[in-house]
């Protein structure tokens, strides 16, 4: 499905081992939030263990350190063009366009237009090169569920990455999110082709699930990141109506997926899930509502070496919500807890509700809503090992 908040995103997960890291560092997979989509898709992701990656595996640059706004936000930066008085780099026929296994599921659904968008993708690649005088390095990057992303190399030697959209899943609302940050929290744009479905990024340094930092350390370093991201204006983006928080699509999504695959979620899980989705929705409160990231797990934080933040975000979603969702999403992978589970993440629910100064009740049922939701996600695509696991978590903290 589209991005949004009906509709889940596939990403990796968890806190605290690091995961393999063959290169340094960069960046987005997964889709892109569609314009004025709905407010109900669930943060999903791969998962993994509170000691393992607090996010997913992303693509790597060596030792390179929801819904868009409504009528008169602005575009996002114009297409880079050469500098005057500059050639452009040289060309490169398109590299290795081959995409990651979820992505090319999402592709093959699509029948004959999916096919003719492959097929065209190495010449929509060499025609990015020519617009943003960059030069494309290498194969495509690991990780992507609904884009081809690379690495590449701007005139001035920049490390930059490029991102393109599979049909279906465009990258309006990243763009928009990224373009109101100017760097602030988040990976730097450099440019946005709409016709493409391509954005052009700045190339950060490795994942912060990567590292062998402390979990807490590391929910430091995603409150530290998603307080940027939750200043962000407000008023361009749309606000949800009646029926279209974030809590409400959860709901629908839990429900539908779990009927069409034959009730895999254990009945007290799902009346939990569910609980806790019909507290969050009847505590919706259009002016509390910030912009949220969507997907802020510790894959997606990656080191900025800018004298700012250690650690920048990247592939948001950007849409109105209780800025408490965000810190759900944090915790929703924690799947390796020991044999105290409930204890565990009760006390790293605790240190992000008080770093943030949100209650710790909505952080918790938020996670545990997103946790599950997430799973029937995975389940839906296939994804049974990591769909399971996850249902076997939420069950552990009944």
């Amino acid at each position: 499905m589209p991005a949004g908040p009906d509709r889940p995103p596939v990403r990796h997960l968890d806190l605290g081992q690091p995961a393999a890291d063959p290169a340094g560092g960069h960046h987005p997979h997964r889709r892109r939030p569609r314009p004025r989509r709905p407010a109900g898709r669930p943060g999903a992701g791969q998962p993994g263990g509170a000691g393992a990656a607090l996010g997913h595996q992303h693509h790597h640059l060596p030792g390179a350190g929801a819904q868009p706004a409504r009528a008169g936000a602005g575009p996002a930066p114009a297409l880079s063009a050469p500098a005057a008085g500059g050639a452009s780099l040289r060309c490169v026929p398109a590299p290795d366009v081959r995409l990651q296994p979820l992505a090319r599921g999402r592709v093959a659904s699509l029948g004959e237009a999916g096919q003719r968008w492959l097929d065209g993708l190495p010449l929509l690649l060499e025609e990015l090169q020519r617009r943003w005088d960059v030069r494309l390095e290498g194969r495509g990057l690991p990780g992507g569920s609904a884009s081809w992303v690379g690495r590449a190399v701007a005139r001035d030697g920049s490390p930059r990455v490029v991102k393109v959209a599979v049909p279906g899943h465009d990258l309006a609302g990243e763009a928009l999110v990224l373009s109101l940050a100017e760097g602030r929290g988040l990976v730097r744009l450099h440019g946005h082709d709409p016709e493409a479905d391509a954005v052009l990024l700045e190339a950060l340094g490795r994942p912060l699930g990567s590292t062998r930092l402390p979990p807490e350390e590391k929910l430091d370093h995603l409150v530290a990141a998603l307080r940027e991201v939750w200043r962000l204006p407000a008023d361009r983006f749309p606000v949800p109506g009646p029926g279209e928080d974030k809590a409400s699509g959860l709901t629908r999504l839990v429900l539908d997926t779990d009927a069409r695959l034959g009730h895999p979620c254990p009945p007290e899980v799902l009346h939990r899930a569910l609980d806790h989705a019909a507290r969050r929705a009847a505590d919706h409160r259009p002016d509390r509502c910030v912009v949220v990231h969507g997907d802020p797990h510790a894959g997606n934080a990656l080191a900025s070496d800018d004298g700012g933040l250690p650690y920048r975000l990247i592939d948001p979603d950007g849409f109105l919500a209780d800025p408490a969702y965000d810190l759900g999403v944090v915790l929703r992978d924690w799947t390796d807890l020991g044999g105290r589970p409930r204890e565990r993440l009760e006390g790293a629910c605790a240190r992000l509700a008080e770093a943030a100064g949100l209650p710790a009740q909505a952080v918790w049922e938020w996670a545990f809503l997103e946790r599950v939701s997430t799973a029937l996600h995975l389940l839906d695509l296939g994804a049974e090992t990591l769909g399971r696991r996850l249902l076997d978590s939420a069950s552990a903290l009944l």
